[in-house]
């Protein structure tokens, strides 16, 4: 059947405060029992954003409608930010801003677009999960766009995108791969993330079914963590290049 296999580690950046921590608490939240959200940045909006989207998920019956709703609730308030930061403090708000614009100081309105045209929650959203219409795996930023990689069949956000990303196209990953390959290679990406600045060591891995969410035990991980060391941990046996450079050399 349709399964989605997801990973998030636990490190949180309050940007308020320019901190990064690993919490307690898990950087995965259930929205549905059908679909699940995890972020990268601010720890602070991406937890007012998924607050209010469970607030309002009554009635959102397709992943593709709780994205849309992320999305909108993402860029509302970017927009409110922006106007706080760069226009109040003007006397603006977004409506004089453009009513205004032949009246304003053409240098200053060149900055000001340039500032609001820039600005950015720095707060990036995956949203993954199983309806009527099968398996699905979106990001959301802003500005930017909402992005289906159902057809790719993986995503990722955060500083760890190349890792996850590399690892998991090296590693032949597709959406019709079965799920203990998936598992794995999964629990690989996320390892090889870790190498990434902002990425912290803790882990948390779960599965979307047709009957629900369920994350994986300590116990699981310990094993996936055991398998990966023990496969890493290998000597390569470099006595073919040795002798390639042995005959390198005989040519000198």
């Amino acid at each position: 059947g349709k399964t989605i296999v997801f990973a998030a580690d636990r490190m949180v950046t309050a940007g308020y405060i320019s901190l990064e921590f690993e919490h307690q608490e898990k950087k995965v939240e259930t929205i549905k029992d059908f679909c699940v959200v995890m972020s990268s940045g601010d720890a602070l909006v991406a937890f007012e954003l998924v607050e209010r989207l469970k607030k309002e998920s009554t009635p959102l019956k397709t992943v593709a409608e709780i994205a849309d709703k992320l999305y909108k609730f993402l860029t509302d308030l970017s927009l409110k930010r922006a106007e706080q930061k760069y226009l109040l403090p003007r006397g603006l708000d977004w409506e004089s801003y453009r009513e205004r614009a032949e009246k304003i100081n053409p240098q200053l309105y060149m900055i000001l677009d340039e500032y609001l045209s820039n600005f950015t929650l720095e707060t990036d959203f995956l949203v993954a999960g199983i309806d009527e219409y099968g398996g699905h795996v979106i990001t959301i930023d802003f500005p930017g766009t909402i992005q289906y990689l159902d057809k790719i069949g993986f995503g990722a956000v955060g500083s760890g995108i190349p890792h996850t990303t590399v690892s998991l196209c090296l590693d032949g990953q597709t959406r019709n791969r079965p799920l203990p390959e998936t598992i794995y290679a999964v629990y690989v990406s996320k390892r090889k993330a870790q190498s990434a600045p902002g990425v912290g060591a803790e882990t948390d891995m779960g599965v979307i079914t047709s009957g629900g969410i369920r994350f994986l035990e300590p116990q699981h991980l310990e094993k996936l963590g055991s398998l990966y060391d023990g496969i890493m941990g290998q000597q390569t046996d470099v006595s073919l290049v040795k002798k390639i450079c042995e005959e390198i050399n005989s040519k000198k």
